[in-house]
Parts: C-alpha cells; structure tokens; sequence
C-alpha cells in the first residue's frame, strides 16, 4: 500500500503536464474556485481531484488537524493524513512554527519533548521586575535545560493543565527530598500525603518545572548543575533549567528553599506562600483528584 505522502509526489508529477492547474500552496485556487475543469473546495492548494487520489478531505483545509493545511503539507512533502509525520511527538504544524523539520524525528522542538505553543507572544507577559504573589503573571524566563536547550517557559502555558514551578538550589536537602518524593523514590517528606504527585506528574495531569538557580556548592548553577541534577534525580516528565544570573530568584524572592507555587495555564499564580512550599503540593492534588 502506498503511503499518502508517496501517492501525493505521483499526484503532483501527473499533474505537471496539465497547464489547467497548480499544485504549489500559494497558487492554489481559492475556496469553491473552478480552475479549468477541476475545483478546489476548501482552497487549501489542492484540486478535489488530487484530494481524492490522496484520501484527503476536500471539504477541510487540514484533513489531519495537525494545524497545517493540506497544500502546505505538498509543499513540505510531509504526510496529509498522519497528524505527526516523523513520529517524534511534535504535530507537523507545531514543528513548521518553530523552525524544526517535521519530516525528521531527530530534529524535534525540544530533545526532552516539552510542549511548544505557538501563541506564547500574544499571551500577557510578567513583570520581571515585580514580585512574586498569588494573581501575579510568572515573568518569560528562558533557561538551558538539562539537554543544553534554551527553553521558553511560556511554552508550557496554554496546553490545558497548570504546572508547579519549583525554584530550588543543588545544595538544598529538602529540594532533594522534593525531587525524590516526585521520581517516587524514598523521601523524607514520606507520609504527609504527598506520594499522589509521582503519578500526578507522570501522568501528565500537571507539569512540574524545576528552576535551579546555584550548584552544589551555592555557586551560580550552570548547564553542567542541571545536567548533573537530571542524573542524580532522573524523572523524564521534569525539566530541570539552570538560572545562571539568578533571575527568577530575584522575582520569587523566596525565604528559604524549595519555594513553589501552582500556577495555571496562562502563567498567573493561583497558590504561593513563601513560608510553605508544600502548599504547592495539596494544589496539585486537589487539581488532579477534581479532574
């Protein structure tokens, strides 16, 4: 069986030798436009015809709701019909917005797959030079991860789920203990009701975004400090980002460490109570046992 993407590269060479028709996107006729003997319906770029020998839907721009129409995907030589083309967990549309190739799944958005979201710079932005409280928009940081990254905080707003976001110190007990009690490792913040966040954030109910803004020794974190923290706390579903100018501390402007807070998916923060990380915690697990 021929894959969609194949049949669409037969459909546009048989196509080439007909002067009544072009295939490219930003020819393409215009919704309900007869060109010659042939219609394209939905104006995505590509004639009824050439929609039929594809399985395409005429009636719809972009047959596989990956947000990109189906005469782009012609032009891209991605797959119509397959939501993800190269299969490494980014839509084809979300990767043709960040500038990754969809065709390639070792060129995806992120390596450690976090979301993107490409309305991020139409979103309310923080204040970076405000402080942190309930109500209060979490500032666009931008940190290395754990992979080398840089990874734009903003694009784990609007997914549909709220985050904690969790700024500890390589050098903190309790934010290793914090760190284990989410890989699901013995911690000793054990037994205060706390184990439902493993599967919480495993499942993907809610994000949890580490922020570490010193090493181990209380020097500025680096790419290395989190690297290093990845391997030492190793839970997939987590990124682990170096503050290495102290910026978000100067926003949290916490009393001691871990300091967290619940925040929902446009950046604003519901729960934060410097003197009482854990608050963060009951948030979350109430959140999720509400769903």
């Amino acid at each position: 069986m021929f894959r969609p993407s194949v049949l669409l590269a037969t459909a546009l060479a048989l196509s080439a030798c007909d002067a009544t028709e072009d295939l490219t996107p930003d020819a393409g006729p215009q919704s309900g436009e007869v060109t010659g003997e042939l219609r394209d319906s939905d104006g995505d770029g590509l004639s009824d015809n050439v929609e039929g020998q594809l399985g395409t839907d005429p009636a719809s721009t972009d047959s596989d709701a990956d947000g990109l129409e189906d005469g782009a995907e012609a032009g891209l030589g991605t797959d119509p019909l397959a939501a993800d083309s190269d299969g490494d967990g980014y839509p084809d549309g979300v990767e043709a917005s960040a500038g990754s190739n969809p065709n390639d799944a070792e060129d995806g958005v992120y390596a450690g797959g976090w979301p993107y979201n490409p309305n991020k710079d139409a979103m309310a932005q923080g204040d970076f030079d405000g402080r942190a409280n309930e109500g209060e928009i979490v500032p666009r940081y931008k940190f290395i991860d754990q992979f080398g990254d840089e990874v734009d905080l903003y694009d784990f707003a609007q997914q549909g789920k709220p985050m904690i976001i969790d700024l500890s110190g390589a050098w903190c007990y309790w934010c290793k203990q914090a760190a284990k009690l989410i890989e699901g490792r013995n911690s000793d913040l054990d037994g205060y009701g706390f184990e439902p966040l493993h599967e919480i954030i495993s499942s993907g109910q809610v994000y949890w975004i580490t922020i570490l803004d010193a090493d181990a020794n209380g020097n500025a974190a680096t790419p290395e400090t989190v690297a290093d923290w990845y391997d030492a706390f190793t839970f997939e579903p987590v990124p682990v980002l170096a503050d290495e100018n102290a910026d978000s501390t100067d926003w949290f402007k916490p009393r001691g460490y871990p300091t967290m807070m619940f925040v929902d998916e446009n950046m604003v923060v519901q729960v934060f109570d410097r003197n009482d990380y854990t608050l963060a915690f009951t948030a979350a697990i109430d959140y999720a046992e509400g769903l």
